[in-house]
């Protein structure tokens, strides 16, 4: 599982490329985040989509440990990922 590390105040945007296996184009039709902190969700919303390219903006206000969960929509597929965000004290 992938991890980022942010500090407490940082807004910046976490990024991740979507490839194909067998070198197919990729039309990315949804993209959405749930943002975790101890199995409560404390944000979600919609990514940005560029091509094959998603963007999240977070914005860092609290110390701990959570968890990216990512859902990405490529008819007929949905593509789920997670990332661990470790938000540490400056």
């Amino acid at each position: 599982m992938e991890s980022r590390n942010y500090l407490v105040g940082e807004k910046k945007y976490i990024e991740f490329e979507i490839t194909s296996c067998e070198d197919e184009a990729i039309v990315i039709t949804d993209a959405l985040y749930a943002l975790k902190k101890d199995g409560i969700t404390v944000e979600t919303g919609k990514a940005e989509v560029d091509g094959n390219e998603i963007r999240i903006l977070l914005d860092t206000d609290e110390p701990g440990v959570f968890l990216l969960e990512v859902a990405v929509t490529i008819p007929p597929e949905t593509i789920k990922r997670n990332c661990v965000i470790r938000v540490l004290e400056s």
